[in-house]
């Protein structure tokens, strides 16, 4: 299932994989998604390769984690992708602490 001679990072491939279940609906949404160490398994790679793949898929906004409880299926998600035009530039800012705070400010 991973080829590691594709030139695409492991993680991507692994959340590649996850992503596909999600959306084929082998895990829907509100569901838990298998632990670390089961995914680990599941896809004979490393707990921090898993890690990063869970980062990738909840920066897109496709799973949620529960610290000491794990990951799960968002029920819907919460961040769309953004397409920049070639030639485009993108600059971006941390938020502030108070926008941090603001629930407008999350949406």
């Amino acid at each position: 299932m991973i080829d590691y001679s594709s030139g695409v990072p492991v993680y991507r491939q692994v959340a590649a994989a996850i992503r596909d279940d999600i959306t084929a609906g082998r895990y829907r949404p509100g569901a838990w998604l298998p632990s670390e160490s089961q995914l680990s398994q599941m896809y004979e790679v490393g707990r921090d390769t898993v890690r990063e793949a869970l980062a990738h898929l909840r920066a897109e906004g496709r799973i949620t984690t529960v610290r000491k409880r794990g990951s799960m299926v968002a029920t819907e998600p919460t961040r769309e992708p953004h397409h920049v035009p070639g030639g485009a530039r993108v600059i971006t800012r941390m938020p502030t602490p108070d926008e941090r705070r603001d629930p407008a400010f999350r949406s």
